[in-house]
């Protein structure tokens, strides 16, 4: 199997202690909710602190670009897991197993994996949960534009997720930017102070 390029799906703006003004929120306590699906505040902030502890930073060091790719990264785990449900695909433990030992090898060890996951914002606890994510990506993407290139399975693979975010509620707090429903991505609130330039895809890279 082609070893698979370690991604950021998105990124969010954390709130409590690290620097940022907390936005009203209909959903206290939740950075974001993805169907049934609840992103909580605190788990954006253990898996900040954790990023921040594997690249050497002081782990409550503020970083809102970075608090935004969890986020995403988040929403994007949860719109890919339902939309693998509704397109009957799955990974297995050994295709997940397999993947993660490749990319061990390729990079020399598990540290330094981890190293290279959390560089692009990926805590450590999330980076078999990213692995599975782009696999699954890969899935969807073959059912639903089977014998398609790369090009028609890629556009085919976004419709299909397009398609299941629109028929559930994704709800993100407005300390963590806008949803941008159309094209998939955390963008910044035009009302904020605090806000990283950068809209964050939800979807990995192909």
């Amino acid at each position: 199997m082609k070893p698979v390029k370690i991604t950021v799906a998105l990124a969010g703006v954390v709130v409590a202690g690290l620097g940022l003004s907390a936005c009203s929120s209909a959903n206290p306590g939740q950075a974001a909710i993805v169907g049934d699906t609840k992103i909580s505040e605190a788990t954006v902030g253990d898996q900040m602190r954790a990023v921040n502890e594997a690249v050497g930073r002081p782990a409550d060091a503020p970083g809102a670009e970075l608090a935004r790719t969890i986020v995403s990264a988040n929403i994007g785990y949860a719109l890919i897991d339902q939309t693998a449900a509704k397109a009957q695909v799955a990974v297995t433990q050994g295709q997940l197993d397999e993947v993660y030992n490749q990319q061990v090898t390729q990079v020399g060890g598990v540290e330094q994996l981890q190293q290279a996951a959390a560089q692009a914002g990926i805590a450590p606890e999330n980076l078999q949960r990213d692995l599975r994510a782009q696999l699954l990506a890969a899935a969807i993407a073959t059912k639903v534009a089977p014998g398609g290139d790369q090009q028609a399975q890629q556009a085919a693979f976004v419709a299909a997720v397009k398609d299941v975010a629109s028929s559930i509620d994704v709800e993100v707090s407005p300390a963590y930017g806008v949803w941008d429903a159309e094209n998939l991505q955390l963008i910044e609130d035009p009302d904020a102070v605090s806000r990283p330039e950068k809209p964050a895809s939800v979807l990995p890279a192909q």
